[in-house]
């Protein structure tokens, strides 16, 4: 939109999660929910060290039942870089989340936190590590914790691919989650 101003839209095409418990084996496909994020850089602008924005986002309830909550959901992202020495780059990002409840029809609010590692390769491939919690504010709902790795794969300087993987820290947080997307910036 400008210089300091981005709009973005995170449409899911297709997931599918499966789950294996004592119960067996269940899995469900489809199309995921739609975020919107309107991205508002603050300092930095890809300049210097240093750099910050504002990330207020909607998810808006375009996933089947089963794979979303059917639900509007909403919260607000601070990510902060920073490069350092050796060509790494340190992204520090809290999230505050009103998300909604498991029952009934309230919200409540939650807070997602991450440190993320990046170092490029070579000039087209880049490779990601970090840690990242989050913490739910109702009452019956335990912390996550993830070790998340990624690879990207830049095509042209506007079009990526991502691979990468989310693995569980601890019992609630699901043992292995993998993706692969596509990233287009115009």
């Amino acid at each position: 939109m400008t210089n300091t101003i981005d709009a973005e839209l995170q449409i899911t095409p297709y997931e599918s999660p499966a789950t294996k418990s004592a119960a067996g084996r269940a899995s469900i496909s489809g199309i995921g929910d739609t975020i919107g994020r309107l991205k508002i850089n603050v300092l930095g602008d890809d300049q210097g060290a240093v750099s910050m924005a504002v990330l207020p986002y909607v998810k808006f309830p375009t996933a089947r039942s089963g794979l979303g909550n059917g639900k509007v959901e909403g919260g607000i992202i601070l990510p902060v870089s920073v490069n350092v020495p050796g060509g790494f780059t340190i992204i520090v990002m809290p999230e505050a989340d009103f998300l909604k409840d498991d029952v009934g029809n309230a919200y409540h609010a939650a807070f997602d936190f991450l440190v993320n590692v990046s170092h490029p390769l070579d000039k087209r491939w880049t490779i990601y590590t970090e840690i990242f919690t989050s913490q739910y504010f109702e009452s019956q709902d335990s912390p996550v914790y993830t070790l998340d790795q990624a690879l990207t794969y830049a095509l042209t300087p506007n079009f990526q691919l991502d691979f990468g993987g989310n693995f569980g820290l601890n019992k609630v947080t699901p043992r292995t989650q993998l993706y692969a997307g596509l990233s287009q910036r115009f």
